[in-house]
C-alpha cells in the first residue's frame, strides 16, 4: 500500500509529502517512511499498536479482544469466499460493534457500502473515484506501482 501512495504522488506531481496514518493506516505510513525518506517531509502514526508488538504478544486472548481480524483477513482467498454474497451482514456487524456511536449509519447508508462492494468489477465505489478502473492484484503478487495515468484507489 506504500507502493500506492508512491503512484498517486507520482500521479499527482508530488515530490514530497507530509504524511498522517491512523490505526492501520499508520502501518503503511512506517513503512512508506522506512522505503521511502527521500519522499517524506514528515510522518506521524496515530493510534497504533506497532506490529512487532502485536506478532510478540498475539496469543488466544488478544484474537478474542478484535486482533482475530488480523489473521481472519490474511488467510488467502477465504474472507472473500466467506463474506461474498454477505457483505450486509459483514459490514453491519463492524459498524455495530466497532463503531463509538453503534447507531451512527442508518440501514439505508449501510445499503450504500453495500452497493460499493457490488458495483461493477475493477470500479472503485464513490463519484470521486470512477475516474479509472482499479488493477486487480492477487495476494500473491506483489503492490507495485502500475505507471497508469489513470486514478487509482
Amino acid at each position: 500500500m506504500a507502493q500506492d501512495v508512491i503512484a498517486l504522488m507520482d500521479h499527482l506531481g508530488h515530490r514530497r509529502i507530509a504524511l498522517v496514518g491512523h490505526d492501520r493506516g499508520a502501518r503503511v505510513g512506517t513503512r512508506f517512511a522506512k522505503d521511502h525518506r527521500d519522499r517524506i517531509d514528515r510522518f506521524a502514526a496515530l493510534d497504533n499498536i506497532p506490529t512487532r508488538i502485536v506478532a510478540e504478544t498475539y496469543d488466544v486472548r488478544l484474537a478474542r479482544q478484535g486482533y482475530w481480524l488480523f489473521t481472519f483477513l490474511g488467510v488467502p482467498d477465504l474472507p472473500e469466499a466467506l463474506i461474498a454474497g454477505r457483505e450486509e451482514i459483514w459490514l453491519t456487524h463492524f459498524y455495530r460493534s466497532w463503531s463509538y456511536d453503534p447507531g451512527m449509519l442508518t440501514p439505508e447508508e449501510i445499503a450504500v457500502h453495500v452497493r460499493a462492494h457490488h458495483q461493477q468489477p475493477g470500479r472503485c465505489a464513490g463519484p470521486a473515484w470512477t475516474t479509472g478502473p482499479r488493477p486487480r492484484m492477487s495476494r500473491r503478487t506483489p503492490r507495485t506501482p502500475t505507471g497508469s495515468s489513470t486514478a487509482r484507489c
